[in-house]
């Protein structure tokens, strides 16, 4: 893999990339190329010993809008040892598009395809750069959802979301990403084609899906995919309660899964972000709880006799329903009277960040106290909320903010903060990342999550597959 092109070397890959592409899908120009070159990964993320540095930025930026335009390119990318980088809206801020040693940015947006809805059989199969949104109104015209909807839905595409195993605000119901998918289409890394079968399930062999979901485009450009879908919900009904605080909202969480209710979504807010922004003493949670009529009217009652008998206050459905209309897009810090997130002070920095992870009941329960412990001896102000469960567990969204000098050592400050969160998870029995993916800032903890022999399995896959090393090389600590 080339590190460096030389200027008489990128003319030589442009016009290869022209020729195979069109003019109209190749550009050079700074523009382009800066623009496309980072997430929503700041700065001071990166550690470097000498403060601020220029970012990497891609030599070429091709927007391929057929599969074959895909072939071509990493084709192209082979013959001269240039790296390949997969991207589908950079909604993240992990640095996983970063081109840390330039190449080509491949932007499949021009992929936009819905390709076929099979209503007899409650499929869909579109191309990877369809937006979440437009998939979702089409679907919806036509009396169906796919019920996949992120923070991020109406700028992130469905390669995006496949690529870092994404979650919506209604999984507790209807899966991640990863549930929703039946079957791919992939370009590999040698530039060939690989379709997984769009069926329920199988017993032939592994499901190489799971190969490339979370693989965040070091092992190929997902192309196309096929999801199920279900029709639009007769009705859903909104519940909130209050419990005296996490540990009980945790654990009516808990009863509420071991019955087989399935809300469709529920979201325990902790007791700060229950103090800050909700306005109320203890723990808020929200229930939305959709399907036919008779369906909901029973799941709500059953969790409502749950949270009654662990001393929870009923709020009605109105904290709920203002979550789902108003906020459940809106940025994690909604504004606040709260001094943290007042102006920093001269020659200070506002950082902030997200160490979601998951695992057990018991796992959230520790990891919201000791974290909240942790963040304060570090300066920091932290809120937390839970808002994906499962019959074992769920997962924890713990939102730091506070202020960190200026200057050279920032990136070692705000790295130190990063690394002490992780490090607990691991050390609680939690995964490092429950949806927002790994990229790079996270890539040097890989082996706590996999162990040494997952990490170099990993990497002899990555041998295999990728003998030139081309696909977004330095991600995911390969």
């Amino acid at each position: 893999m080339n590190s460096i092109l030389t200027d008489f070397y990128k003319v030589a890959v442009e016009n290869e990339l022209i020729a195979a592409l069109g003019r109209d899908k190749v550009s050079t120009s700074f523009i382009d190329r800066k623009v496309y070159s980072s997430d929503e990964l700041v700065e001071w993320t990166c550690p470097s010993p000498d403060g601020d540095c220029d970012p990497p930025i891609a030599d070429f930026v091709v927007w391929p809008d057929t599969a074959q335009d895909v072939v071509e390119t990493i084709k192209i990318a082979n013959r001269h040892r240039v790296p390949v980088i997969p991207m589908c809206g950079a909604a993240q801020n992990r640095g996983s598009i970063l081109p840390l040693h330039g190449g080509i940015i491949i932007d499949v947006k021009s992929l936009h395809r819905i390709i076929a809805l099979d209503t007899e059989n409650h499929t869909v199969t579109v191309q990877a750069g369809v937006i979440c949104n437009e998939l979702e109104a089409f679907l919806n015209t036509q009396g169906y959802t796919m019920n996949h909807l992120p923070q991020s839905q109406h700028i992130s595409g469905i390669g995006g979301f496949l690529s870092a195993r994404s979650a919506g605000v209604v999984s507790t119901k209807y899966g991640k990403i990863t549930e929703m998918v039946l079957g791919m289409e992939v370009v590999l890394p040698n530039g060939d084609i690989m379709r997984t079968k769009p069926v329920p399930n199988s017993a032939a062999g592994p499901n190489f899906n799971y190969l490339f979901m979370g693989a965040e485009g070091t092992l190929g450009v997902i192309t196309e995919a096929t999801f199920k879908i279900h029709l639009l919900p007769e009705a859903r009904m909104f519940r909130s309660y209050l419990f005296p605080d996490y540990p009980a909202a945790v654990n009516a969480v808990r009863l509420i899964m071991r019955r087989g209710v399935m809300p469709a979504a529920i979201r325990i807010s902790d007791e700060l972000e229950t103090q800050v922004f909700h306005k109320h003493k203890g723990s808020l949670m929200i229930a939305m709880f959709d399907g036919f009529e008779e369906l909901c009217a029973l799941e709500a009652k059953e969790a409502a006799g749950i949270a009654a008998s662990l001393n929870a206050q009923d709020l009605g459905e109105k904290p709920a329903l203002e979550w789902w209309e108003k906020k459940r897009f809106s940025v994690a810090f909604p504004s606040s009277e709260h001094p943290a997130f007042a102006l920093p002070i001269p020659g200070f920095v506002r950082v902030n960040g997200c160490i979601d992870s998951a695992g057990s009941f018991d796992y959230l329960v520790a990891v919201q106290r000791k974290l909240r412990t942790l963040m304060g001896k570090l300066n920091m102000f932290v809120v937390s909320h839970s808002s994906h469960f499962y019959h074992t567990g769920g997962m924890i969204y713990p939102r730091f903010i506070g202020q960190l000098m200026r200057g050279p050592g920032l990136p070692a400050a705000y790295t130190e903060i990063w690394k002490q969160g992780i490090l607990l998870s691991h050390e609680l029995g939690g995964t490092i990342n429950h949806h927002h993916g790994i990229g790079l800032t996270l890539a040097r903890y890989m082996n706590l999550e996999l162990g040494n022999e997952g990490m170099e399995n990993f990497r002899k896959i990555k041998r295999a597959m990728d003998p030139n090393n081309i696909m977004n090389p330095g991600k995911l600590g390969l």
